[in-house]
């Protein structure tokens, strides 16, 4: 695939995207130690899921978060910025729950089982910044340029 068509594809929603979890996977482990193979293989037994970092369904005013209307929050919930490695059963102690709330309390994002996901909510933790729609398109970006970087076809 072209780099630009490969652009373009992880520019629209990947939620439930056979690529999601092993980019995310790779992305993470460029930001942290490297997984072990004994911990590789403890990740996978976890069953590796696709967590929507602002909610899917948001129990929030979507406007609050740099989203114009709910329009433009769904055109942006399942983009790869928004999405973040957790195993089942982490996924399913976040389900709908505010982000800061996920970014904070101890027994979510800070105590996942993947790096990488603790290293997001370290980093808006120590800023007290807010995920919103800047962040989701911040990290789409930065997601795409890693992915075409690690992949590069030409």
């Amino acid at each position: 695939m072209p780099d630009g068509l490969m652009q373009t594809q992880l520019g629209q929603p990947m939620y439930k995207n056979g690529a999601t979890v092993p980019l995310l996977f790779a992305f993470e482990q460029s930001v942290a130690q490297p997984y072990s193979l004994p911990q590789l293989v403890a990740l996978t037994k976890a069953v590796p899921t696709q967590e929507h970092i602002l909610a899917q369904e948001p129990g929030f005013d979507s406007t609050g978060y740099g989203f114009a209307d709910e329009i433009d929050f769904n055109g942006q919930v399942d983009r790869i910025g928004n999405l973040a490695l957790l195993t089942d059963s982490e996924n399913k102690r976040c389900q709908n729950k505010a982000v800061q709330s996920k970014m904070s309390e101890p027994n979510l994002y800070p105590s996942s089982a993947f790096a990488g996901t603790r290293y997001l909510a370290a980093q808006f933790a120590v800023n007290r910044a807010v995920f919103d729609k800047k962040a989701v398109l911040m990290r789409t970006d930065t997601l795409t340029q890693f992915a075409l970087s690690r992949w590069a076809i030409w």
